[in-house]
C-alpha cells in the first residue's frame, strides 16, 4: 500500500493544529519512506508502539536501531503527550530553527523518556503539575547518577542534553493539551550541566601519544606492503570456490600457494588489511569516523598547482558542518589505502549491485531497493551476519574494528571518535616546528599559508584549519613560555634581547604571570623551526639548518636555540670532530669544519654543556 505525501502532511498538520483538543486517529500515518514518483510507504502510524524515522533523515551508514523510537519505554500516562511532542518536533522543529535531522529527534525522545520516567516515579501524572522544585530535584538526581558503562558521573555534555530536553518539552508542549512550565526560568540547561565550567566547550580530546601513533602507523603500513600477496591468495581462493572446491581441498591449494592459514584465516587477514587501510586514511587526513564511513569508490583525486606541485585529495561528504561535499588534503599513501580498500570490498559491492539489478527487474518501487542504492558504491562495506546483509560500516563499527586491530598488535590504547582528527591537527601544526617523524611531504603542504592552500581546492574541509591554527597557537605559547623562563638556557642571535626582555621590571609587573605574557606575545612574534633552531624572521628562503648550512643558525640575528635543541647540536659537534680527522677534504673543507666546530662550541657553551668533555667521551 502506498500513500501520497500531501495526504500524509495534511493529516499530520491538521492534527497538530487541533492537538490541544482532538483525540488522535491511531491509524494516522506519521512517518513514511519515499519510493519515488511522489509515492510513499507508511513506516509508522500514531497508534504504533514503535515509530521508525525515514532513512533520508540519517547518514546512509546509520544502523536501523538508531532510527526507531519505542514508546513502550514511556510510562503509559505520558505516551500520548510524548507522541504529540515528537510529531511536532519532527514536522516543524523548534521555533526559530530548521527541521531537525533524525538523530536529533531520536536524542530528544531518549532524554525525554528519562525525565518522564522520573515523573512517574515521583507520582506525577501530568506535565502541567511540574514545578521548579521538582526540576531542581531532577537536576541533582542526574548529577549524582553513576554511568553503568564508565563507572563515573555523567559528563557535562550528557547532562546538557538531558536538561535541554526539559526546555524542549516546555516549548513543544505549549501547543498541546498538557503544557509544562519552564523548568528553570532564571537559569539554563547549559548552566545546570556545568558545561560552562569546562572551558566553554574547549575540546579536551586527548591526542594519540607519539609512541602509540608511530607503532599503529608502522603496523598498518606493514599490512599495506603485504597487500598484493594477500589479495592474490583471495582471488585464487575465489576461483577455486567458483569451480566447487570444498574447504579442505581449498586450504590445500592455498598452502601450495604459500598461505598456510586456510580460508578462515585468510578472510580474517583481509579484514585486518581493510582495518589497516582505514587507519592510514584516518591518520593522514584529519577525517572524522562518520566522514570515513561516507566515502565512496573513486573518492581519490589529484590536482597540480600553478607551481607544479601535486596535491592529493579525498572527496567525501560531511554532515557535521558542511552539509555537503567536501575534500581533505592527503599524502599519496592515503590514495594507496583507498585503492586497496576499493579492491578489498569489490566482491561485496558486486553483490549489492547484482541485488539492485534483480530487484529493479521485478519492482522498481521496492522499499529495499532505495536502501540498497545508498550502499552500492560505498568504499567501506561489511557483511552483517546478524541480519544477513551487506551494509556500510558505521562509525561505531569502525572504532570497534580499530580497537581490535590495536589489541591484536599489542598496542594498549582505546580510540575515541575525535582522536584521529585532533591528533592530525596537532601533527600538522608541528610540521612548522620541526617535530615530525613521518609524512614530511604531506605536512609540508600544511605549512603553507592557509589562504593559499584553500585556493588550491575551495571545497576542502575548512574547519580543520581552526583546529590546526589553534594547535599552532598553543605550540607558539609553549615555546615562548619556555624562553621567558629565567632558568631556560638560550643561544643564537635573539638570545641577548630575550634575556634583557625577561629581566625588565616593567614587563614583569604588566602581566599576571609568564604564561599570560606568552599568550599576549604569541600573536606578535613569528616562530618556525629550522630543525636545529627556532627562527623569528617573518620571511622564508633561508637555508639555515639544512644541507651544508646546518650550523648557520648559530650566527643568525633572528635565531633562538634553546635546550630542546641541545642534543641536535651535540650530534653535529660530534660529526664535525670526526670530519676534522679526515685529511682529504682540502683546505676549504677543513676551514668549513673548523667554522662549524666553533659555532657548535659557542651554542653548547651557552646551553650549559661542555664541548671539550663531549670530545673526550666521543
Amino acid at each position: 500500500m502506498t500513500i501520497d505525501e500531501v495526504k500524509i502532511h495534511s493529516g499530520v498538520t491538521g492534527f497538530l493544529e487541533r492537538s490541544n483538543q482532538d483525540e488522535p486517529d491511531a491509524n494516522m500515518v506519521v512517518t513514511a519512506r519515499s519510493i519515488g514518483g511522489g509515492s510513499h510507504i507508511p513506516l509508522s502510524r500514531f497508534g504504533n508502539s514503535v515509530w521508525v524515522l525515514p532513512n533520508a533523515l540519517f547518514p546512509h551508514y546509520a544502523a536501523d536501531h538508531q532510527k526507531t523510537m519505542n514508546f513502550d519505554r514511556v510510562p503509559l500516562i505520558f505516551q500520548r503527550i510524548l507522541k504529540v511532542m515528537v510529531l511536532r518536533f519532527y514536522f516543524y522543529g523548534l521555533e526559530g530553527s530548521v527541521r531537525p535531522r533524525g538523530s536529533t529527534v531520536i536524542q530528544f525522545f531518549s532524554n525525554a523518556v528519562v525525565f518522564l520516567q522520573f515523573l512517574e516515579q515521583h507520582g506525577f501524572k501530568r506535565l502541567d503539575s511540574v514545578n521548579t522544585l521538582l526540576t531542581s530535584q531532577y537536576v541533582e538526581t542526574c548529577r549524582s547518577k553513576i554511568s553503568s558503562q564508565s563507572g563515573k558521573h555523567l559528563s557535562a555534555n550528557t547532562l546538557s542534553r538531558r536538561f535541554s530536553a526539559l526546555e524542549m518539552i516546555h516549548q513543544l508542549s505549549r501547543h498541546s493539551f498538557d503544557v509544562m512550565a519552564h523548568p528553570w526560568p532564571e537559569s539554563s540547561a547549559t548552566l545546570h550541566s556545568g558545561i560552562l565550567d569546562e572551558n566553554r566547550w574547549v575540546g579536551k580530546t586527548l591526542i594519540i601519544p607519539d609512541e602509540v601513533l608511530s607503532n599503529l602507523f608502522s603496523q598498518a603500513f606493514n599490512w599495506l606492503e603485504n597487500a598484493e600477496e594477500l589479495l592474490e591468495h583471495r582471488n585464487a581462493a575465489h576461483q577455486c570456490q567458483q569451480v566447487g572446491l570444498f574447504s579442505t581441498n581449498l586450504n590445500i591449494k592455498l598452502a601450495q600457494r604459500g598461505y598456510g592459514g586456510g580460508l578462515q584465516s585468510l578472510n580474517k587477514d583481509i579484514a585486518r588489511l581493510l582495518d589497516a587501510c582505514m587507519l592510514i586514511i584516518l591518520i593522514t587526513s584529519g577525517i572524522r569516523l562518520s566522514e570515513l564511513a561516507s566515502l565512496r569508490s573513486g573518492c581519490a583525486s589529484t590536482t597540480v598547482g600553478d607551481d607544479g606541485e601535486r596535491y592529493h585529495w579525498i572527496n567525501g561528504y560531511s554532515d557535521k558542518t558542511h552539509e555537503g561535499e567536501t575534500s581533505w588534503l592527503v599524502p599519496a599513501i592515503a590514495h594507496t589505502a583507498i585503492n586497496l580498500a576499493e579492491r578489498i570490498t569489490k566482491p561485496l559491492t558486486e553483490v549489492v549491485q547484482a541485488e539492485i539489478y534483480r530487484l529493479s527487474e521485478h519492482n522498481k518501487h521496492c522499499p529495499e531497493l532505495s536502501v540498497l542504492k545508498q550502499h552500492q558504491d560505498i568504499l567501506l562495506l561489511g557483511h552483517s551476519h546478524k541480519h544477513d546483509r551487506i551494509k556500510t560500516l558505521s562509525g561505531a563499527g569502525i572504532r570497534s574494528r580499530l580497537n581490535k586491530f590495536a589489541e591484536i598488535h599489542g598496542i594498549d590504547w582505546r580510540f575515541t571518535p575525535h582522536q584521529f582528527r585532533r591528533t592530525f591537527a596537532v601533527y600538522a601544526a608541528h610540521s612548522a616546528y620541526g617535530d615530525l617523524r613521518y609524512l614530511r611531504e604531506h605536512f609540508k603542504h600544511w605549512s603553507l599559508d592557509m589562504t593559499a592552500l584553500y585556493a588550491v581546492n575551495e571545497n576542502q574541509d575548512a574547519e580543520i584549519y581552526d583546529e590546526i591554527l589553534a594547535s599552532v597557537r598553543n605550540i607558539k605559547i609553549d615555546v615562548l613560555d619556555h624562553w621567558l623562563n629565567q632558568d631556560t638556557p638560550i643561544s643564537g642571535g635573539m638570545a641577548e634581547p630575550i634575556k634583557n626582555f625577561r629581566n625588565r621590571q616593567e614587563v614583569l609587573t604588566t602581566y599576571s604571570g609568564r604564561r599570560e605574557m606568552a599568550e599576549k606575545l604569541s600573536g606578535q612574534i613569528s616562530i618556525r623551526s629550522t630543525g636545529v633552531a627556532w627562527c623569528t624572521a617573518d620571511f622564508s628562503g633561508c637555508n639555515g639548518g639544512q644541507s651544508v648550512d646546518t650550523t648557520r643558525c648559530a650566527d643568525c640575528k633572528q635565531s633562538v636555540i634553546d635546550d630542546t635543541r641541545q642534543t641536535i647540536w651535540e650530534s653535529i659537534y660530534a660529526q664535525q670532530v670526526e670530519l676534522r680527522q679526515i685529511d682529504d677534504i682540502g683546505p676549504s673543507g677543513q676551514e668549513r669544519v673548523e667554522r662549524d666546530i666553533n659555532r657548535c662550541k659557542k651554542v653548547l657553551s651557552d646551553l650549559g654543556a661542555n664541548p671539550e668533555r663531549l670530545s673526550r667521551h666521543g
